[in-house]
């Protein structure tokens, strides 16, 4: 299982806090006492589990960790795909760039409490990113024209480089 990461020895009431990073995490409660114990678990996430080791390891091969991840990552590229592909279209084109960004930003835990420009300047900043490695990756690099289509592309007059595309580059 691995080594204790928290190790609470009291004779009285004590309080401790947990703190894991999101993901998928396994924590095994020891609990020894001559009289009795109180053991209360609270957790903020919408999908916490209390149960025995039998009923966890079915349920986590029953469903692989990273399948909800592929399938909202694969929802963005297609909308990314329509978008990209209906540009031309002017009168469907609000609808396409509203529909890829609602779909990025409705990911979003709803305790964090967003504002739509926070949550596009998110939006924006990972597409760009995407955008120069995968560019970068591909061929000869970014130039200024292919900066300028993608800042049409996502209406974005505020971020000064957005590809990079003006950064000196040493030979």
């Amino acid at each position: 299982m691995g080594q204790p990461i928290l190790r609470l020895r009291t004779t009285a009431t004590k309080a401790a806090l947990l703190t894991v990073p999101p993901g998928r995490h396994v924590i095994k409660f020891t609990n020894t006492s001559p009289l009795a114990f109180n053991l209360q678990l609270l957790s903020d996430t919408n999908d916490f589990m209390l149960v025995d080791e039998d009923q966890l390891l079915n349920k986590i091969t029953s469903v692989p960790e990273n399948i909800n991840f592929i399938i909202r990552a694969e929802e963005l590229f297609l909308a990314l795909d329509d978008s990209i592909e209906n540009f031309h279209l002017v009168d469907q084109k609000e609808n396409k760039l509203y529909n890829l960004f609602s779909s990025y930003c409705e990911q979003a835990p709803k305790s964090i409490e967003l504002s739509i420009q926070t949550c596009f300047t998110v939006f924006n900043q990972a597409l760009y990113s995407t955008l120069r490695s995968t560019i970068a990756a591909s061929g000869p690099g970014i130039n200024v024209h292919t900066q300028f289509a993608w800042r049409c592309f996502t209406n974005d007059l505020l971020t000064p480089d957005i590809l990079t595309a003006y950064e000196v580059k040493r030979p």
